[in-house]
């Protein structure tokens, strides 16, 4: 079961050396919208001036530390059981999207399957640009939506001569379906160009959206709760998981460089 891909793209020479080729190759922002919307997140990007000049990219499946729950049953009649709640017994770090709450076994006499929905919550908070101007006043509020309902996270920035150099999560709230990008809100209105972005973990708050019946959770059939990737409900292991990555930055390393770029087939790992 992969876990990775890796993706080379060599840069045909445009008549600059290789160091001001590799340094408009390394300038090439990757679309951080289209690798979120695919689950994955960067693990290594590391661009070399050859010859030739190259740009090695690689992205994960998986967060950095998996969540794990299980499953409390409310005690049936002779049909069986259902989902009282599903209990996190590991937060996990570095979501990019909630994963898919998939229950297994539960004996063969399921009337109806139980559904869960997981979602996200903010475990630590790294400052992307601390900005100038900032006041005491000062607030850390998420610029990404939360479901109707979920928890607002409590988030304390440290300011140090207008700059915000930390934000420590009192608490991480709840019901983020994506990564949560951060804004400060100064009532004095100096300050400026704070940027923030939320390591995600899965939110304790597990959603029942249907508790199932007819399950059952013995040493024989047991019923066990898994995590599974968001990427992995799009591509499956049984799936051609390169699909997606065909060439998926070449476009934008292109135009970075006004050249041709060739793209190595994806490798998985």
């Amino acid at each position: 079961m992969s876990s990775q891909v890796t993706l080379v793209y060599t840069v045909a020479s445009q008549g600059l050396s290789n160091a001001n080729l590799a340094t408009l190759v390394a300038s090439a922002v990757l679309p951080a919208d289209i690798i979120a919307q695919l689950g994955c997140r960067i693990v290594s990007d590391v661009t070399v001036a050859g010859p030739p000049v190259t740009r090695t990219i690689v992205l994960s499946f998986l967060p950095a530390s998996t969540a794990l729950a299980h499953a409390d049953l409310i005690v049936g009649n002779a049909s069986g059981s259902s989902v009282r709640q599903v209990v996190g017994d590991a937060a996990g770090s570095g979501y990019v999207k909630p994963p898919l709450v998939q229950f297994n076994g539960g004996g063969d006499g399921i009337i109806q399957p139980a559904i869960a929905e997981a979602t996200l919550s903010i475990l630590s908070v790294a400052v992307v640009d601390g900005g100038s101007g900032y006041s005491a006043n000062t607030r850390i509020v998420p610029m990404t939506p939360q479901l109707l309902g979920a928890a607002a996270p409590v988030l304390v920035p440290t300011i140090v001569a207008g700059v915000i150099t930390a934000v420590a999560v009192t608490s991480g709230g709840d019901g983020f379906r994506d990564i949560a990008h951060l804004a400060a809100i100064d009532p004095s209105g100096l300050g400026v160009g704070f940027e923030g972005i939320g390591d995600m973990e899965v939110s304790g708050n597990i959603r029942i959206v249907n508790p199932g019946r007819g399950l059952q959770n013995t040493v024989a059939a047991p019923l066990t709760v898994t995590m599974v990737p968001y990427f992995k409900t799009l591509f499956p292991d049984t799936s051609d998981q390169r699909g997606p990555f065909w060439g998926l930055f070449a476009p934008v390393i292109a135009r970075a460089v006004r050249g041709f770029v060739t793209s190595a087939p994806p490798v998985l790992a």
